[in-house]
């Protein structure tokens, strides 16, 4: 039997042996690595869920302390301002529910709710065992956060103070989110059913994130029992199925037990993998095992013993250790040969190491030596080329022997294009006898030239150039001068620069002169304005005492002369003549009408100086309008004019003055009856544009205005009419003052007119978000159509 087939059969026997012993390890440690991995299913699922907490709890102290540190939010707890709270912060809470947030409350400092904000079904959330962290927040004025027991579930609440600019206390923001179906089918991984049970006021109650299909149901005495020993590891097996459940204690903030998270993983899988495995493993151990008992023997002495001599041979040539002759030379099977080749390569083994030292040696020197020279003229060629100086060497007879790349590229050439020719070959248009007798001077003395500067034609730039030069004779270790080494710096850019340098000096005094003469001019401007300044604000201190005194000398008698023309006019101390009857009621008119006057010069005034006030409050706009409407039907009636109210469907609440727009409505529908011929028409309109905008139109089908006047309709004292053609009584500041309020309400005012048509005013003003909660101002339900005369 030969070599090759000894071999074959020792390899064989050795992998037959190899592999029973591997499976029979691997099988003993099956086992241990299935329950292993089945606790680390467990453990990386609850450490989902608690990170999933945790990144939620973070998340909803953040967004309270956003909420703390808004100046509108303080202002608003400062006043106790609930509906404004509701109303301001209804858009950010819409916000906040696409992130999972379910609620969001404002305490007082005294721990009583100040406003909620609920997500759908979350208004019978019992306060009462946040009591304890709201208390334990403001006592501290420090952040909280944790897993609280409510009636809905276990809320994830951060709870944030809110302080005043004064450091005094305002309350506390605290923002929720409950751990839900919905929170833990979002963290929910394949095969493993997350269950939590928490402690509600019913006794344990229970939510799953998945499906309860298979899921491990613990009865309540169970639970309990977690709640008082901890956490628990239970192995079940129901239905041919096998589970792992785990059951986790859940602490609020304070580390009290609130409730208990149970993680369910189906290993029945696992378990019919390892059975596969131990019946498939036996029957391969029992074949192999018959196969290497018949390889052994026939390999042991035929193969193992030969080659184990063979192979100590060759290590003792592969580490130079003095070894015997190679056993087994004179066979003539394979292991004949074998050693054979071995004795071979032993003998020239010794004299190629002979060889390869001295190669070795040789080769090592002459590359060091190589790579000093080559590294060495890289280096001196590299310096000086980046000198920014024209660098030259040339023999005794002139004649250039290196040039660096500055100098090459002063005469537009190459390094080997100059290399043994001179100057003057280079330049023609230097003087060549001056040159030379220069540098003849330098080699016969020794001594260096220089620095001197020249001026002269720059041959690479082609005008005019000013350079240092110095020449330096070249001597050779001996002392002997072989050459002359020259240096030339450019310096035509400082020449340049120096002329402009004392250009721009002279430019700097005739500017400092200039600046000089502007400060004094600038000094008497100042002081003309500080006259003229003082000058309009006694103007103005004398406008604010005029319009007072207005105020007190003209409304005082005019409110007594309306009062007497009324008392005359209703006949209370005896008849009067008709006549005179006539007379008393065109004094109350005009009475009536000055007042009128004087009072719109006043408020135009206070809003101009920036003293009129507004206190606005969120309310319906509707019946602000109909009581104008009903006010102003009188004058309507009295032209025989048609007035009509219209409110298209719901009207949210609007932040306004209900003074302040009631004088607005007065002003716009005032000026439609006056400006309306008799028997016309007038429509007002209130609309809610997509829930964000109201808007009021006063339309009529009067006069209209014509385009180039439209621009100025609202400035004050404008009227289109002229004066002495004016048809109708006014100061032209009615629309004006309406303009202004409006602004002041952050709305707009819109004049729209066609002249034979009529005219149309839109006062827009932006609506207040509806709370969503049981205290929103605004009742829901079908939209409203009202249309009825005024």
């Amino acid at each position: 039997m030969g070599i090759k087939t000894r071999l074959s059969i020792a390899i064989l026997g050795v992998v037959a042996a190899a592999i029973p012993l591997t499976g029979g390890w691997g099988l003993l440690t099956l086992r241990s690595v299935i329950s292993s991995t089945e606790e680390e299913l467990a453990s990386h699922a609850r450490a989902v869920f608690f990170r999933a907490v945790e990144r939620q709890s973070s998340a909803n102290e953040v967004l309270a302390r956003l909420l703390a540190e808004s100046p509108g939010v303080q202002e608003r707890m400062r006043n106790n301002d609930r509906l404004g709270l509701l109303s301001d912060l209804a858009p950010t809470f819409a916000t906040l529910k696409a992130y999972g947030i379910n609620n969001v409350h404002f305490h007082r400092p005294n721990t009583t709710t100040l406003a909620r904000l609920h997500a759908p079904n979350q208004y019978d959330d019992d306060l009462s065992a946040l009591r304890p962290m709201i208390a334990e927040v403001n006592r501290t004025r420090t952040a909280r956060q944790g897993i609280e027991l409510g009636v809905n579930g276990l809320p994830i609440r951060g709870a944030v103070p809110v302080t005043a600019p004064d450091g005094r206390s305002l309350g506390v923001v605290e923002i929720g989110s409950f751990i839900n179906a919905e929170f833990l089918r979002g963290i929910a991984e394949a095969d493993v059913l997350y269950t939590v049970y928490f402690s509600g006021p019913g006794g344990l109650q229970r939510l799953s994130g998945t499906s309860d299909s298979g899921a491990t149901h613990l009865s309540a005495e169970d639970l309990a029992k977690v709640f008082e020993r901890g956490d628990v590891t239970v192995r079940t097996t129901a239905g041919g199925m096998s589970r792992l459940c785990t059951v986790t204690v859940l602490p609020d903030y304070a580390g009290r037990s609130v409730g208990v998270l149970q993680v369910d993983i189906d290993t029945t899988g696992l378990e019919g993998a390892y059975d596969t495995a131990i019946r498939r493993f036996l029957i391969g151990i029992l074949l192999l095992g018959l196969m290497a008992a018949s390889v052994a023997a026939l390999t042991a002495l035929g193969i193992l013993r030969p080659l184990s001599r063979l192979i100590r041979s060759v290590e003792l040539i592969a580490t130079n250790a003095s070894a015997p002759s190679v056993p087994f030379i004179g066979r003539s099977d394979e292991l004949g040969r074998f050693a054979r080749a071995i004795d071979e390569f032993r003998n020239s083994k010794s004299r190629l190491q002979a060889q390869a030292a001295e190669l070795d040696e040789l080769s090592r020197r002459y590359a060091a030596e190589r790579e000093a020279a080559v590294t060495a003229m890289r280096l001196l060629q590299d310096v000086i080329d980046t000198v920014p100086a024209v660098i030259n060497f040339k023999d005794l007879n002139l004649r250039y022997v290196f040039v660096n790349r500055q100098c090459a590229r002063l005469y537009d050439s190459t390094h080997e294009a100059m290399i043994g020719k001179r100057t003057s070959d280079m330049n023609p248009d230097y003087d060549r006898t001056a040159l030379e007798k220069a540098e003849r001077q330098a080699l016969e003395t020794g001594e260096a030239e220089g620095p001197h500067e020249v001026s002269g034609i720059n041959p690479g730039r082609g005008r005019l150039g000013a350079w240092w030069i110095v020449k330096v004779p070249f001597r050779d270790p001996e002392g002997k001068i072989v050459g002359l080494v020259t240096v030339a710096v450019d310096v035509t850019d400082i020449k340049s620069a120096q002329s402009v340098l004392e250009r721009r000096q002279v430019d700097l005094e005739e500017a400092n002169r200039l600046l000089t003469r502007q400060a004094a001019d600038l000094e008497r401007l100042n002081v003309r304005y500080q006259a003229e300044r003082k000058t309009a604000q006694e103007a103005s201190r004398a406008k604010s005492e005029f319009l007072a005194t207005m105020s007190h000398e003209l409304r005082t008698p005019l409110n007594a002369v309306i009062g007497y023309s009324e008392i005359m006019l209703k006949q209370m101390f005896g008849p009067m003549l008709p006549r005179y009857l006539e007379y008393t009621n065109d004094i109350l008119t005009s009475g009536r009408h000055l007042l009128e006057v004087i009072n719109e010069i006043l408020d135009m005034s206070r809003i101009e100086s920036g003293t009129y006030n507004l206190n606005l409050q969120a309310m319906d706009v509707g019946p602000i309008v109909e009581s104008a409407v009903r006010f102003m039907r009188e004058r309507a009636q009295a032209k025989k004019q048609e007035l009509r109210l219209t409110v298209a469907g719901a009207l949210p609440p609007t932040m306004v003055e209900s003074r302040a727009l009631r004088q607005i409505m007065l002003n716009l529908i005032g000026n439609a009856v006056k400006f309306t011929q008799p028997s016309g028409r007038i429509d007002i309109e209130i609309r809610c544009e997509a829930g964000r905008q109201v808007e009021i139109s006063v339309r009529d089908n009067g006069p209209g205005i014509e385009a180039r006047h439209l621009p100025h309709v609202t400035k004050p004292f404008w009227q289109a009419e002229e004066a002495r053609h004016r048809t109708h009584e006014g100061t032209g500041l009615g629309l004006s003052i309406s303009n202004k309020l409006v602004e002041l309400h952050g709305g707009s005012l819109e004049v729209a007119s066609t002249v034979g048509e009529g005219t149309s005013v839109t006062v827009r003003l932006s609506a207040a978000e509806t709370a969503v909660s049981a205290d929103s101002a605004v009742a829901s339900g079908e939209s409203r159509k009202l249309s009825r005369p005024a």
